[in-house]
């Protein structure tokens, strides 16, 4: 998988978190913009369309609720997005079922960037290939 054609959205309150997981998603092989709320996370989405995917914070300002969420997912359309959390609590529960993965903060960032990969792994797999087209109107 080429990691580099694959762009992530890292949106986060804390400056220091932001910059340390978009450095070590950049060593990972992604591209990476940020956003500091949820305001500059829907004006990033709408500027850059080329964003795949969306880590966010679960305590961003201005968010309200699980408004967010379903701002970010945008219906059907919209990037997968993994929920950065302090804990498996009641807000990330409720978001488990809308979004691609829950992921707690801690001081182990392999398990966000393993659960990035299996998101786009997971892409891959779900794209369609090439149909058998063999038996069909093939000139007979």
């Amino acid at each position: 998988m080429d990691r580099a054609r694959h762009t992530i959205l890292v949106t986060e309150r804390n400056a220091n978190i932001r910059e340390l997981l978009r450095r070590e998603l950049d060593r990972a092989g992604y591209g990476v913009v940020t956003a500091a709320d949820a305001p500059e996370a829907l004006e990033v989405l709408r500027a850059e369309p080329s964003v795949d995917l969306v880590v966010l914070d679960e305590d961003l300002p201005d968010a309200k609720g699980d408004g967010l969420v379903e701002d970010l997912l945008g219906g059907t359309g919209g990037p997968p997005v993994i929920l950065h959390a302090f804990s498996q609590g009641e807000g990330a529960q409720r978001a488990a079922g809308r979004v691609a993965a829950v992921v707690e903060k801690g001081g182990d960032l392999e398990r966000l960037t393993a659960a990035v990969a299996r998101v786009f792994a997971d892409k891959i797999r779900t794209v369609p290939g090439p149909r058998n087209t063999r038996g069909s109107d093939s000139g007979g």
